[in-house]
């Protein structure tokens, strides 16, 4: 779980944002509060992040989704790290972007931090709090001389102790794994893809526990678990059919196709796909308007395409059915998000969703907010969103509550409702919208433009 996150000098934020997952005392809401392992520690369950247009919400998403994608796919060869530093002021540019990691895996907390240039990462740590005593796992340091870029590497007692090989002493393998890091690569990288096992815990939270959501964002196994998973499918049709959007259930629909039966998909990467995939896989294409076509290839080596099919009630109790794309754009977003949110509360991972509240009425995103935290006691959900009916001291805490707030030289500020030192009886929505706790936008007349 996400203990806390910051970010320097990366797109709109200049100096550091901290988003802290730590409760305070407010002693409201206790369900959404987290005790893992020695019950010392306090962590939220939710963070819901509000600001005008522009002002950075969607950056922070950006710098989440960014360390990850460096850590999991690491870097190319010889090319620079994509990485976009703060532009607005001038003499930033000689600043790396950093990037720190709270989090908890395994009943272990660790930090975990890099300083980004395009060129090279400048330093990375981790260290870790097995017994809340910190100790170094590792230190890295890359710098340019006359002979180019070298990488040092410090590690720890207990990552050598752990890192031994046949031929190897932990140390000296540890130092063939630095010296094999590119300057441009993550030793953490590096070091899973050399099997240093001792540091997959790590690896492992960035790639599977960390999922990180764009607005765009579709639930991948949606057709593969309603087709053979009959409890999801019955469970998925309850959820939208209480959503009073005339659904009254889902089915799917597996129908055999030919190469040329698609005209949004080319010829031949139907070809490649009947020649590559296997027997009962299954691969998922995006064609255009945003469909989306499950193809599986069945024991008859036969492709197949699995379907969702809406089914409407007329008035006489005669049913109709539906294709997903005949679906409203609301529909399907509500569709890929109860899964998201139901997955979410069965698991201790973090869920990070920007514009959670996309093409969604208000009511909608408040009753699965509101089911998420009241039903479920694990996992965590960060979110960005506009919608003031979730501003709500009934359905979130204080704590809960963050707000980015974009200076007039464009550096992009993270505070939270609770170091505003509100009081519980305000009412919070109000105040947002009457700029009391800034973080909206400034509306100026239009009489003087002239249209």
């Amino acid at each position: 779980m996400l203990l806390q996150f910051s970010v320097e000098n990366f797109l709109s934020f200049r100096g550091e944002a901290k988003l802290s997952m730590m409760a305070s005392a407010d002693d409201r809401h206790p369900r959404h509060i987290l005790s893992p392992g020695d019950q010392k520690r306090r962590v939220l369950r939710s963070a819901a992040i509000y600001g005008a247009n522009g002002h950075g919400k969607t950056n922070l998403v950006h710098a989440l989704v960014f360390i990850r994608d460096l850590i999991i796919q690491g870097s190319e060869v010889d090319k620079p790290i994509r990485v976009r530093r703060f532009k607005t002021s001038a003499g930033e540019d000689d600043l790396p972007a950093t990037f720190i990691f709270n989090f908890l895996t395994g009943g272990v907390e660790y930090e975990y931090g890099l300083r980004v240039r395009r060129s090279h990462i400048q330093e990375e740590w981790l260290f870790a709090s097995p017994k809340g005593r910190e100790v170094t796992l590792f230190e890295r340091v890359t710098g340019k001389g006359k002979d180019g870029f070298s990488t040092t590497v410090e590690a720890g007692p207990s990552l050598v102790k752990k890192s031994k090989s046949r031929k190897l002493s932990g140390k000296e393998y540890l130092d063939f794994v630095a010296f094999g890091t590119r300057p441009n690569q993550p030793f953490l990288t590096e070091a899973i893809q050399r099997n240093v096992e001792a540091l997959r815990p790590i690896y492992n939270w960035f790639r599977n526990d960390l999922q990180i959501i764009s607005a765009e964002g579709e639930y991948a196994a949606l057709e593969m678990r309603a087709h053979k998973d009959s409890d999801f499918v019955g469970k998925l049709s309850t959820a939208i059919r209480n959503a009073g959007i005339g659904i009254d259930h889902i089915e799917t629909d597996v129908r055999t196709i030919e190469i040329d039966d698609f005209r949004d998909v080319p010829p031949e990467m139907l070809r490649e796909i009947s020649d590559t995939l296997e027997t009962g896989s299954m691969a998922l294409l995006g064609a255009r308007d945003s469909n989306r076509i499950m193809i599986r290839k069945n024991d008859d080596n036969e492709l197949e395409v699995i379907d969702l099919v809406f089914v409407h009630k007329r008035e006489d109790g005669s049913e109709v059915r539906f294709t997903q794309d005949e679906e409203s754009a609301g529909t399907r977003r509500l569709l890929h998000l109860i899964p998201m949110i139901a997955d979410l509360s069965q698991s201790d991972k973090t869920f990070v969703i920007d514009e959670i509240d996309r093409k969604l009425h208000p009511l909608l995103a408040y009753n699965l907010l509101s089911n998420f935290l009241g039903e479920s006691d694990c996992g965590q959900l960060v979110f960005t969103t506009h919608n003031t009916h979730l501003l709500d001291l009934d359905l979130l805490r204080r704590d809960e509550v963050w707000f980015v707030e974009k200076t007039s030289d464009g550096d992009s500020q993270l505070y939270s409702l609770a170091d505003l030192k509100v009081r519980a009886d305000v009412e919070i929505r109000k105040g947002y919208l009457n700029g009391r706790f800034g973080a909206i936008p400034f509306l100026g007349s239009t009489q003087g433009l002239g249209w």
